[in-house]
C-alpha cells in the first residue's frame, strides 16, 4: 500500500473525490415493510437504502457514511423493542444492529432517540460500533452525554493514484427542545444547549485539531426564515450554513428531500443543487426513502484542502424496477422482524366501522373520537376521590397519519374486523405518555387558536385556494373533545410559525362551549392530552407548568390497547366537535389520498366531493364551507 502523504507533489494542485453518504429520520424502518399494515413497502428501507449505499461505494472508494437521527423510534418494530425486549436477554437493537452492518462512520442523534427514556438509549447506543454523536446535548453537570464530535483520519486516494491521509472533523446536534419534549424522562437529569452557537464552537474545535474538512450531522429543517434571536428556533439549517468553516451539511428532523421542490428557492437557498449558503448540504427524505449523496471536489494547494465542487443529490428508493433489499441487512434483522410480526398481529378487540383519516383536517373524524375518549376515560379513572376530577374534563387529540410530508398513501384506512396490536399502533403512532393539564378557558382558546393555524386564511367567497397549509405538520391540529366550536379562517390566524402572537384581528375560534354553555375566560378544566403537548411540543407555551400528577406514567398506545380490550368491540362515529364557521359561497381544496375514493358516501355529509384523481397519488377535494354538519353523534 504507498505511504499516505500530506503534501502535493512538486507544489501541483492535487485533486481529489470525497463522497459523503447519510440517512436521515430512519424512524425504525429496516426492512422495506410496513408492520402496520403487514405488506411489503419498496419506498422505503434501510435494506433497499444499503443496496444503493453498495453501489455508491463501488462507484467512489473515497466514501464515507453518516446518519442525522431519529433511528430508534417509529414503527411497531421499534416499539416492541423498547417496551416488551426491556430486561430480557441482551439482543442488540436490529436499527443498531443493521448499522453496524453498514459501516457507519457517525451518527448524529436526533430528539426522538430520547422517546423511551435514557437508559433504554444508552443500553442502545452501546452496542454500536460507531460514534454516536450530540453535541447539544449535556449532563446535568454539563458534561457531554455521548461525543460531542468524532475527527476520521482516512486514507484518501487522488487522482493520480496517491495516497492522502485526511482529517475529517464531524459533529452532531438536534433540537434543544428534545429536553422539554422529554421531560418525564430527562427533566433535571440533562440540559441542552442552542444548535448555532454549539455548531460554531465545535467548528473552531474541530479546526484547532487540525481537521482538513468540517461535516455537520444537523438533525434541524430548513426554514428560509429562521432567525437567530428566535429562542425556540427548531429548523437552523440556514443559520448553521452561514457559519465559517463549514464544508457540508447534512440537514434533517423535517422529512423533507433536499435538494428538491419542498423548499422554496432564495437567494442564499438553491434548492435545485442543494446548496444553502454556499454550503452543499442534503435531506434525504425519511424511513428510508432516499439516500442523500455530496460528491466533494477537493483541491490541495498552500492554504490546505480546500472544496472545488459539490455535486448533492438525494437517491430515491423508489424506482423502476425497484431497489431490492441487501440480504446481509434482512439476514441480520429476520429474527426481530419475525418476532415483532407475531406479536402485532395479536387480536385485541373487533373493529364494526371503517376508521380513516382521508378527510381529518376537514370535517369530523371517527379514528380521533377513539382517541379522545379512550384517554379521557383513563384520565377520568386516575382522578377519581381527587379534588382535580370535580373539574370538566376534555381530551385533546390530533391526526397522527394525514399524508403532506410524509407520502401519499401516509393515511390511516382500517376496514371493519379484527383489530390488533397492529391496528392500535397506527392509529397512535407516536411513543407519548398520557398527561394531563389545568387550563381556564382563556388558555382553552388560545389552545386551539393555536391548532387553527393549520388552515390557510380563505376570504369568504373565494372558490378553489387551498385549505391546508403545507407548512404545518397535521399532528398540531389538536381537537378538543368536549367542547364544540367554530373555526373562521375566513380570519387570519392569531398566532405565527413559531407560536407568537400575531397581533392580527381577534383570532379563528368562534362560539366556544361546554354543554351547551359559553366557556368563560376563568373558567376551569383538566384537559387530557399527551407529554409531547404539554410539553411545548408544537409552540404550544405555557402548558408544562400547568401539568397535574398522574401517578406512574401510562404509553398513550397502551392506554388505546387497553380501552379496546375492555371495549371488546369498538365502533366509534365522527363526533362533530368542531366546524368551519359558515362563509357564503366559498370553497376550498383540500389535497388527500386517493383512498379517501371509497369513501365518497361520507364526501356529501362533510360537504366534500371529488374535484380531480392527480396523477402524484392523490385526490383533490372540494370543500364546502357553508351549511356545515350539524353539531350530533356520539361514540357508539
Amino acid at each position: 500500500m504507498p505511504v499516505p502523504t500530506q503534501q502535493p507533489h512538486n507544489g501541483q494542485v492535487t485533486t481529489l473525490r470525497l463522497r459523503l453518504l447519510a440517512t436521515t429520520d430512519l424512524h425504525g424502518h429496516v426492512r422495506g415493510y410496513d408492520l402496520f399494515s403487514d405488506r411489503e413497502d419498496t419506498s422505503c428501507g434501510l435494506a433497499r437504502v444499503a443496496t444503493l449505499i453498495d453501489a455508491a461505494r463501488a462507484d467512489c472508494p473515497n466514501t464515507l457514511l453518516f446518519d442525522n437521527g431519529d433511528f430508534l423510534q417509529g414503527t411497531p418494530l421499534t416499539e416492541y423493542w423498547a417496551r416488551n425486549r426491556t430486561g430480557r436477554p441482551a439482543a442488540p437493537h436490529p436499527v443498531i444492529e443493521a448499522m453496524n452492518a453498514l459501516g457507519y462512520d457517525a451518527v448524529a442523534l436526533g430528539n426522538h432517540e430520547f422517546n423511551y427514556g435514557l437508559e433504554f438509549l444508552l443500553e442502545s447506543l452501546s452496542d454500536a460500533r460507531f460514534p454516536c454523536l450530540a453535541a447539544n446535548a449535556l449532563t446535568a453537570q454539563g458534561a457531554p452525554l455521548t461525543q460531542s464530535h468524532t475527527i476520521i483520519e482516512r486514507a484518501l486516494t487522488d487522482e493520480a493514484g496517491t495516497v492522502h491521509m485526511l482529517r475529517i472533523g464531524v459533529f452532531g446536534v438536534l433540537p434543544p427542545q428534545f429536553i422539554l419534549w422529554d421531560s418525564a424522562f430527562l427533566a433535571g437529569r440533562l440540559q441542552s444547549r442552542a444548535i448555532v452557537d454549539t455548531a460554531r464552537d465545535e467548528i473552531a474545535t474541530l479546526k484547532a485539531q487540525g481537521c482538513d474538512l468540517v461535516v455537520a450531522l444537523a438533525h434541524t429543517g430548513i426554514d428560509p426564515d429562521a432567525r437567530e434571536d428566535d429562542p425556540h428556533a427548531e429548523h437552523v439549517a440556514t443559520l448553521l450554513a452561514r457559519l465559517e468553516g463549514l464544508d457540508a451539511l447534512v440537514a434533517g428532523h423535517d422529512h423533507i428531500t433536499f435538494p428538491g421542490p419542498d423548499v422554496p428557492a432564495r437567494d442564499w437557498i438553491d434548492p435545485e443543487h442543494g446548496v444553502l449558503h454556499g454550503v452543499p448540504t442534503v435531506t434525504p427524505g425519511h424511513f428510508g426513502s432516499h439516500l442523500g449523496q455530496i460528491d466533494l471536489t477537493l483541491h490541495h494547494d498552500a492554504q490546505g484542502w480546500q472544496v472545488a465542487r459539490a455535486q448533492v443529490q438525494a437517491i430515491p428508493v423508489r424506482q423502476t424496477p425497484s431497489v431490492p433489499e441487501a440480504p446481509r441487512i434482512v439476514a441480520c434483522t429476520a429474527q426481530a422482524h419475525d418476532e415483532v410480526q407475531r406479536h402485532s398481529r395479536q387480536r385485541i378487540a373487533r373493529l364494526d366501522v371503517p376508521l380513516h383519516s382521508y378527510f381529518s383536517l376537514a370535517a369530523p373524524d371517527a379514528a380521533l373520537t377513539f382517541v379522545a375518549h379512550a384517554q379521557r376515560e383513563h384520565v377520568r379513572t386516575l382522578l377519581e376521590g381527587r379534588i382535580e376530577g370535580e373539574l370538566p374534563l376534555l381530551s385533546a387529540v390530533a391526526p397522527c397519519k394525514s399524508g403532506g410530508r410524509s407520502g401519499t398513501e401516509y393515511y390511516l384506512d382500517l376496514k371493519p374486523g379484527p383489530l390488533s396490536i397492529r391496528n392500535l399502533s397506527e392509529i397512535y403512532l407516536f411513543p407519548n405518555i398520557v398527561t394531563a393539564v389545568i387550563i381556564d378557558g382563556a388558555g382553552l382558546k388560545s389552545w386551539l387558536e393555536r391548532a387553527a393555524i393549520v388552515f390557510e386564511t380563505i376570504p369568504a367567497g373565494s372558490q378553489g385556494q387551498t385549505l391546508i397549509r403545507p407548512s404545518v405538520p397535521a399532528y398540531n391540529f389538536d381537537v378538543m373533545l368536549g367542547l364544540t366550536y367554530e373555526i373562521d379562517i375566513s380570519a387570519p390566524p392569531a398566532f405565527d410559525l413559531q407560536g407568537a402572537a400575531t397581533g392580527e384581528g381577534h383570532g379563528r375560534i368562534r362560539d366556544m362551549r361546554h354543554q351547551g354553555r359559553p366557556v368563560e375566560d376563568t373558567q376551569k378544566f383538566v384537559v387530557a392530552t399527551n407529554n409531547y403537548r404539554s410539553a411545548f411540543a408544537g409552540q404550544f407555551t405555557g402548558l408544562e407548568a400547568l401539568r397535574i400528577d398522574l401517578g406512574p406514567d401510562v404509553a398513550s398506545r397502551d392506554m388505546l390497547i387497553e380501552a379496546a380490550r375492555r371495549w371488546e368491540t369498538v365502533h366509534p362515529q365522527p363526533e362533530p366537535i368542531w366546524q368551519f364557521r359558515d362563509q357564503p359561497d366559498t370553497y376550498a381544496r383540500l389535497i388527500t389520498g386517493a383512498g379517501a375514493l371509497a369513501y365518497t358516501a361520507q364526501m356529501g355529509r362533510f360537504g366534500l366531493s371529488v374535484e380531480e384523481h392527480c396523477e402524484d397519488g392523490t385526490v383533490t377535494l372540494c370543500k364546502q364551507l357553508f351549511e356545515e354538519v350539524r353539531r350530533s353523534g356520539t361514540l357508539g
